[in-house]
């Protein structure tokens, strides 16, 4: 005990208060797996008592009791060497006796009393220069309520991990406490939870002795709690040596059975990286009304479970297109913008609006304007503000695009005579890493939906949109278990957060 009185609460007897602070105070500076010996000598019995620290500075309590009459010889009421052998302390130097005044029982029988005092009087012979006191209350008491006074021997952390920027999870702890903290002392500080299938995550509190040269690692507790991901601020409180209270998140903390190794052994080697991203969704606006509104539906539930489930920026694009026209006088739909660079709910109050129009109708039923579509998403990336996302586009439809010039096929060549492999091949070369998915329903599969869907490929029909934005790398899976928390939000691997 450092700079501060201790007061027992025991009535204020001199030598109960006395014999208290020394208890308080010899615990303060006993080292680990030393041994303080109290030697207790009550009206019925006599009771050799150890207090030591165990190795994670957590206080360990032992007793053995010996009733008078079995420390009597035939031809003496009291042995002095059966009282020796009984009392004997660990360490002389940390040696205690300790006489407790008759409460006034029945117990307290005048030949009892005669042999506790008796006892007394030999081992303070004994154990001449021994500090020796008389108390008014059972030494189990006071040493449980000293228990409580203790100051913390080692260092207490919390075991954390540290994610890199490339996803790589790194051991690490959070000081708590140091050596000389006292019962209530506090310590706040954040985590961050990250998302696993295993929601479960551990408090593990360890011990570290301050003076050694390399770290050793001591299990205190294991605690865990069901956590829901993200920050939490967390308020740590010593209750006592091998005891920490942990206030302020959302679910308690309830004891957990793994071992240090078991927790250990459970933490993945990373976290999937997530990565920025801009989302464009094209989509066919003309054909029959039940395939437009399929084809709507799936981009609805793609953007709904990116949002849901992307742990990086996201931003949304939205065009539709149709069919060209070839009669003349006759005018055909352009290109339609319906978003660009927005979030999700502005993506998807377009989409709602779509949702309640009819599909296109009057242009050409062998193509679609998709070599169009192509050559207006590109032309926006290109100069687009968003340089650090990557892009990610994803055609709903069913028709092929018009080709550049005249071929063998049924379909009239683009009025611009775009060329939609120029296109795409322009996109990739200039956005190094672009992902691209088609949702797709047309028989046969028209080259340019193959390279469309190099990444991700669906029907409209029982549409996985989950899976399908998984291959395209907009939603990471979460790792099988997480189960410790971790000292911020991890980085991706370009430092965005």
């Amino acid at each position: 005990m450092t700079g501060c009185a201790v007061h027992s609460n025991f009535g204020g007897d001199p030598g109960t208060d006395e014999f208290f602070g020394r208890v308080v105070g010899e615990a303060a500076s006993l080292g680990v797996e030393e041994v303080i010996t109290i030697a207790e000598f009550a009206p019925e019995q006599a009771t050799r008592w150890e207090l030591s620290f165990d190795l994670t500075g957590a206080p360990r309590v032992t007793a053995s009791r010996v009733p008078w009459a079995d420390l009597t010889d035939d031809d003496c009421p009291l042995s002095p060497a059966r009282l020796e052998d009984h009392i004997r302390p660990v360490t002389p130097a940390r040696f205690l006796l300790a006489c407790v005044r008759p409460a006034g029982t029945a117990a307290d029988a005048p030949s009892a009393r005669a042999r506790q005092t008796t006892a007394f009087d030999l081992a303070t012979r004994l154990y001449q220069g021994i500090p020796a006191y008389h108390v008014a209350v059972p030494v189990g008491d006071l040493i449980r309520a000293a228990r409580k006074e203790f100051p913390l021997a080692l260092w207490y952390r919390l075991a954390m991990l540290r994610a890199c920027p490339d996803g790589t999870l790194i051991m690490t702890t959070q000081r708590l406490f140091p050596p000389g903290a006292l019962r209530g002392d506090q310590r706040m500080f954040e985590i961050w939870v990250e998302p696993s299938e295993d929601a479960r995550t551990a408090f593990v509190v360890l011990a570290l002795d301050d003076d050694a040269d390399r770290p050793d690692y001591r299990l205190v507790s294991v605690q865990s709690a069901q956590l829901p991901p993200g920050p939490h601020q967390v308020t740590a409180t010593l209750v006592r040596p091998g005891l920490v209270r942990f206030d302020g998140l959302p679910g308690p903390l309830t004891g957990d059975p793994r071992s240090w190794a078991e927790v250990k052994a459970a933490v993945p080697g990373h976290i999937p990286a997530s990565h920025p991203a801009h989302l464009v969704i094209a989509v066919e606006l003309c054909g029959p009304q039940l395939q437009y509104a399929q084809r709507v539906d799936c981009a609805i539930r793609l953007i709904q479970d990116v949002a849901d489930g992307a742990r990086a920026p996201i931003r949304y694009s939205l065009v539709g297109y149709g069919s060209h026209v070839f009669p003349r006088m006759k005018d055909e739909p352009p290109i339609e913008e319906l978003c660009w660079s927005d979030e999700a709910p502005m993506a998807l109050a377009a989409l709602s609006r779509l949702r309640n129009r009819q599909a296109l109708t009057g242009g050409s039923a062998h193509a679609a304007k998709l070599e169009c579509a192509l050559h207006h998403v590109a032309g926006r990336l290109a100069t687009g503000s968003m340089v650090d996302d990557r892009p990610v586009l994803v055609t709903i439809g069913t028709l092929p695009p018009f080709p550049c010039a005249q071929d063998a096929g049924e379909a009239l060549p683009c009025k611009q005579g775009l060329d939609w492999r120029k296109t795409v091949g322009a996109m990739t070369d200039r956005h190094d890493g672009m992902a691209f998915g088609a949702v797709y329903d047309g028989e046969p599969v028209a080259e340019a939906w193959r390279f469309l869907g190099s990444h991700a490929r669906a029907l409209p029909a029982g549409f996985a949109s989950r899976q399908f934005a998984a291959a395209l790398g907009l939603i990471t899976p979460a790792p099988p278990a997480m189960p410790l928390p971790l000292t911020k939000e991890p980085l991706t691997r370009d430092g965005r957060r």
